[in-house]
């Protein structure tokens, strides 16, 4: 979004995950990086289990932008290709940018950029344009990554032996 012009301010939600810790030095880090600003939100559910988010979480992750995006605005989402979830597709953004233009009265453009990528397409272009990869944090289990047992750091080694 930098390359596009657009002014960026950044959201971390701490939804009871593992990794919340780790993920948010990372988003402090990439934001510093970046020099953008960078809030911070926190959903439990009734259950206080992670999990029990984790069903709806693009949909949690895109009302908690809604409630804090200016508008006119655009929130940005980093879905991609080959999710086993529901909200990780092009349906998904078009059924929630309804929702958006109802709230925000078409004030609020969603723009899911990587949708139609895969994570093997993100990484050539994260490392074609230089994307600080050391500063970020993929582990689901938030200890040493690569952990070697979440998918995330199994997705992790199979991208770094690519390069």
């Amino acid at each position: 979004m930098l390359e596009r012009g657009y002014e960026v301010s950044a959201l971390h939600v701490d939804y009871g995950q593992p990794a919340n810790g780790r993920e948010a030095d990372a988003a402090r880090a990439i934001s510093e990086h970046y020099g953008h600003s960078l809030s911070f939100g926190t959903a439990r559910s009734a259950g206080g289990k992670a999990e029990d988010l984790s069903r709806g979480r693009n949909l949690l992750l895109l009302a908690l932008a809604l409630v804090r995006a200016p508008s006119p605005g655009v929130v940005v989402i980093g879905i991609h290709l080959g999710s086993e979830f529901p909200d990780c597709d092009d349906a998904f953004i078009e059924e929630t940018q309804r929702l958006y233009d109802r709230y925000a009265l078409g004030g609020i453009q969603i723009l899911a950029p990587f949708s139609s990528w895969s994570k093997v397409d993100i990484w050539h272009y994260a490392k074609r344009t230089a994307v600080p990869l050391h500063l970020t944090y993929s582990c689901d289990l938030g200890g040493e990554q690569p952990c070697g047992a979440c998918s995330s750091c199994k997705d992790l080694e199979a991208l770094r032996a690519l390069t």
